[in-house]
């Protein structure tokens, strides 16, 4: 079995009122880990997602790592940089441990390699994801920026791996403009095969990237709870009913140890046998059917104007964006 550990990795252009979208995306395609740029969060904002620890970096543009409640892992503290914005934590893929940050670059902002070497130089193992606003023909860009060349030479002389799909990440509203691999992963260290692969959905002017990386990252035991909403409370109390059978008048204070845990022992029988459980953190993701629908109307026309790059296909997109957005607020309020 090939078993892959798949991380996503999205400039979500503010995740504010796109996490239910995002959501439904990433239990679509079985996303292990979620890296977001430009969240543009503020401290008032709450990021939730069913079935994922979030670790925030609000700074600048702001970033975001998400990962399953289920993936053994510890939040890393950064030391400050210059120029990049970073947020990160550890994980075990095929029993090693590996660094993991979520990065942004303002395309503003000249790349200073000394944060590179600061963030490559905390761990023998490093996987950093984003978008970096570095253009450069050798990973399939039209063109090369300052930047791009900036980065070209840093990997080069320090031995690191670029991670970058054949199709553009980043689809500019202006048509004269040329889309962009923008969004890639930088990979220090790592011997599992890893491939890139960029979908054109999701709401926002770049497109989701999934990196898939060969292994499976290391978990921690299945919990499970109760769910009360589904018990059959008839069965529980005829089961109690049945198993217990308790003469207060004769007991002996010796015997009060042994009838505390036999009633234990009924009392979770009873309960496994009425009651189902349901996984912690484990969510469907459905959403209404006219919701699912509009989504995928705005994909099709989404990979028609990355296409054809016509204004009228980006003003219906950006009216569908606006409208679906609207849709999951309103489904989020009245679940």
């Amino acid at each position: 079995m090939n078993v892959k550990t798949k991380i996503l990795c999205w400039n979500s252009r503010s995740i504010v009122n796109k996490s239910l979208e995002l959501s439904h995306y990433a239990h679509k395609f079985n996303i292990d880990i979620i890296a977001l740029c430009e969240t543009l969060l503020k401290k008032k904002h709450t990021l939730k997602s069913n079935g994922y620890n979030i670790y925030r970096n609000d700074n600048g543009r702001g970033v975001a790592l998400l990962i399953k409640n289920n993936i053994k892992h510890y939040f890393v503290q950064l030391p400050a940089l210059k120029t990049l914005i970073a947020v990160a934590c550890v994980i075990e893929l095929n029993n090693t441990e590996i660094l993991l940050i979520s990065s942004h670059l303002s395309p503003s902002v000249k790349l200073d390699c000394h944060d590179l070497r600061t963030l490559f130089n905390l761990h023998k193992h490093v996987i950093l994801v984003g978008d970096l606003n570095c253009k450069h023909v050798a990973w399939n860009c039209f063109s090369n920026n300052r930047n791009g060349k900036i980065l070209l030479d840093y990997v080069i002389r320090n031995n690191i791996v670029i991670a970058a799909p054949d199709k553009p990440t980043y689809i500019p509203d202006r048509s004269n403009a040329h889309p962009s691999v923008l969004d890639i992963g930088l990979i220090k260290n790592i011997n599992s095969v890893i491939t890139s692969d960029c979908h054109c959905t999701l709401s926002s002017d770049h497109n989701p990237v999934i990196l898939s990386i060969g292994g499976k990252v290391n978990t921690l035991p299945t919990r499970y709870v109760y769910n009360y909403k589904a018990a059959d409370w008839k069965k529980f109390r005829s089961l109690m009913n049945n198993k217990l059978s308790i003469n207060p008048q004769a007991v002996h204070h010796n015997d009060i140890d042994m009838l505390v845990e036999n009633f234990q022992n009924v009392l979770i029988k009873a309960a496994n046998e009425s009651i189902p459980k349901i996984t912690i953190g484990k969510n469907s993701q459905q959403l209404p059917g006219i919701i699912s629908g509009l989504i995928k109307i705005k994909n099709i026309i989404k990979k028609a104007f990355s296409k054809h790059r016509h204004r009228w296909l980006k003003r219906t997109l950006n009216k569908l964006i606006v409208l679906i957005s609207k849709l999951l607020q309103l489904h989020r309020n009245l679940s």
